[in-house]
């Protein structure tokens, strides 16, 4: 996100060609947090032109980083090289939605599976588990996008990357033994550590990663000289509107349960500026400010991670359903007694009801309505991460980034649930 980021940090990068060897393309790291150099936790490097990408994590505790993008490999002095000593993990099939590695291991070994964004937030994982022999391990992506899908064991870790098709809810992953692929054939997804490529004129984007500290993506043109700083900040939470800034300090989540008893769950998200003074065992407030509120469907109780689209009903595909019962009470069932249902597993937001204003008191908000746009959730327990990037109906840019906690409230006929996100 843009504006949520101040200059507090320097990250200075010198993208420089050595003559020795003639193909190969060099990037010194270095990084700078109130004047004193700090590590670096990790790299995202994306070749815009090639199509291809690479990550460095887990990266140690230095003042510079000497980078061969040619091989995607920290060199010397630094020291670090991402050597493969046995070749375990192929690629049998990557389509949207999900990807198939499989493995041959003649000996045993255990094995983690971690999904990332194209951000490097970490959105899955799993416990170890004991590979041997054949097998493939099946790895189901949850929402829309890229995502980086790693296998990690104790003689190899590998780096694939696969698309989300948003027809799957949850990343899950399901481990088969007894399949035999055939080695000698080509994987379809993109190894990240052997499928990068790097010419002088390519367009790059560089991300560079320190613990709670975050900066906006830097895109270059390779030349043989590029001296570039970046200029990163502590996260903040803001909402956006055009060109004006505000504050977002405090939400609120309303639970309002089966939405006309059609199975579709409406759960909606009040971010809020500092300046409502918000009582929150009474819910009154003394004060006004920025707000936005986004009003979710989906067919479960439960808010999940993903990228939820802006849209209305229709154009989710909903189902008419008509089941010889008289809805209406007028005594007659007929056509008047059909509703519509979401399918299954899908979500949305609804671009009808949901609004954004600079300066209203949450009673009397009506706002102006979203047009499109994409929120992604990224949920741990009760800490929720919100990103967004929309439009509103009159043309206004909406962007903004909240991260902490929600005042939860059950608005439901039931209203059962008293405890904060207990379902």
């Amino acid at each position: 996100m843009n504006s949520r980021f101040r200059s507090l940090v320097f990250i200075t990068l010198i993208l420089i060609k050595f003559p020795i060897p003639a193909q190969d393309i060099y990037i010194t790291v270095t990084g700078e947090y109130q004047d004193a150099r700090i590590s670096i936790d990790s790299l995202l490097l994306e070749n815009l032109t090639e199509q291809s990408a690479f990550i460095l994590k887990d990266m140690p505790e230095q003042d510079e980083y000497f980078i061969n993008l040619s091989t995607q490999k920290l060199e010397s002095p630094i020291g670090i090289t991402a050597s493969v000593q046995n070749e375990i993990f192929k690629v049998l099939k990557c389509i949207p939605g999900e990807i198939i590695i499989a493995f041959s291991n003649p000996g045993s070994t255990k094995t983690s599976v971690e999904v990332f964004n194209m951000k490097g937030q970490k959105l899955y994982f799993t416990t170890l588990m004991n590979i041997s022999g054949y097998g493939s391990i099946k790895v189901l992506l949850g929402g829309k996008g890229m995502f980086f899908v790693k296998l990690r064991s104790s003689s190899e870790t590998r780096i694939f990357k696969a698309a989300g098709s948003g027809g799957q809810k949850y990343f899950q992953v399901n481990l088969h033994e007894g399949i035999y692929p055939d080695w000698n054939k080509k994987g379809a997804s993109l190894s990240l550590e052997s499928d990068f490529n790097i010419h002088i004129g390519d367009d790059v984007k560089v991300t560079a990663y320190k613990e709670d500290l975050y900066a906006d993506p830097l895109i270059l043109q390779v030349t043989d000289n590029n001296l570039v700083e970046f200029i990163f900040s502590d996260s903040k939470s803001f909402l956006k509107i055009n060109d004006t800034e505000y504050d977002l300090s405090d939400g609120l989540y309303g639970f309002y349960g089966n939405f006309e008893n059609k199975g579709i769950y409406n759960h909606s998200l009040y971010l809020l500026s500092s300046g409502h003074n918000m009582n929150w065992e009474t819910l009154e407030t003394s004060g006004s400010g920025a707000i936005v509120n986004f009003e979710l469907f989906n067919t479960g109780e439960l808010i999940e991670n993903g990228s939820y689209p802006f849209s209305t009903p229709e154009e989710m595909n909903t189902e008419q359903v008509c089941d010889e019962v008289d809805r209406n009470a007028d005594g007659i069932i007929n056509e008047d007694d059909c509703y519509y249902k979401l399918p299954d597993g899908k979500f949305y937001i609804s671009s009808r009801i949901s609004v954004y204003d600079a300066n209203v008191n949450i009673y009397d908000l009506t706002g102006l309505k979203f047009q499109s746009g994409n929120l992604i959730i990224t949920r741990d327990e009760d800490l929720f991460t919100l990103e967004f990037e929309c439009m509103g109906e009159n043309g206004d840019i909406i962007s903004g980034f909240y991260s902490g906690t929600f005042h939860f409230y059950d608005f439901s006929e039931s209203g059962k649930r008293k405890n904060r996100y207990e379902f």
